[in-house]
């Protein structure tokens, strides 16, 4: 009975700190984004891994490292995957604020060939003028043909962070204008961003935040769902009953995730 008593306790406690439940740290360095498309899960290290996405089969938990042919990881920060389950690559990370253009790769997998792959578009963002303050941009999500990304702020920033929209549609620009459509409310340090039933969540150092809108705002306050703090947690999946949580050193938690 009593060891019975401490198997249920240790349960209860790993749930609500979260599990491991694998890491991609052989394929992928400095985890920085991930996504999951059926039972295929997608991943990507910053600037210091180079130009590879690791791709590890759920069932099987094979693991391959890809190489992605004709660009530079110049500092990418996110996965993003489209209606047509295209994944798009965010160049987009910029601490010191110093790069001239940002970019966005999109890959599809169905193109790999043996442990290669070529982007079937690219998409340079630019600023307005070389005046511009740059951004820092960690975190995205695809919605109706359109990539909106959400400005990472500095550790307990009041600023409110910018938010932009990107066309997607075959027909868009090679080359887009970074220009901010709205900003949201004070939020620092966010790392990714997760669209699931129709609802935004935000992950930062300091857990997950789901967006809260109204007919004017595309997110106007914020409700905290999960105080997670997985060691420099970077990356976001949401599913129906959990959030996969990503840190920087390659380990992927599960939290339960409420649902109302």
């Amino acid at each position: 009975m009593i060891l019975c008593l401490l198997y249920v306790l240790n349960t209860l406690i790993n749930l609500s700190h979260g599990r491991q439940i694998f890491t991609v740290n052989e394929i992928t360095q400095e985890l920085s984004g991930m996504r999951r498309i059926g039972q295929s899960f997608w991943t990507i290290g910053d600037s210091n891994t180079g130009s590879y996405i690791g791709k590890t089969n759920l069932t099987s938990m094979v693991q391959e490292k890809i190489t992605i042919k004709g660009i530079k990881n110049q500092d990418w920060e996110a996965l993003i995957s489209d209606s047509k389950n295209h994944i798009w690559i965010l160049d987009t990370g910029d601490n010191k604020k110093k790069r001239k253009f940002l970019s966005l790769y999109e890959i599809d997998p169905t193109h790999i060939k043996e442990t290669a792959i070529t982007p079937v578009r690219k998409i340079q963002l630019i600023y307005s003028s070389p005046e511009s303050r740059r951004k820092n941009i960690e975190a995205g999500i695809y919605k109706d043909g359109f990539l909106y990304l959400f400005e990472k702020t500095k550790k307990g920033s009041k600023k409110k962070p910018d938010l932009f929209r990107i066309n997607l549609k075959s027909n868009s620009s090679k080359t887009q204008l970074l220009k901010k459509i709205s900003e949201l409310p004070p939020l620092s340090e966010i790392t990714d961003a997760a669209y699931f039933n129709n609802q935004i969540y935000l992950l930062t150092y300091q857990g997950i935040f789901k967006c809260i809108s109204d007919k004017k705002n595309f997110c106007s306050s914020y409700q905290k769902v999960n105080s997670s703090q997985h060691n420099q947690q970077e990356s976001l999946i949401v599913l129906d009953r959990y959030f996969w949580i990503g840190n920087e050193d390659g380990a992927i938690f599960e939290e339960i995730r409420e649902t109302p």
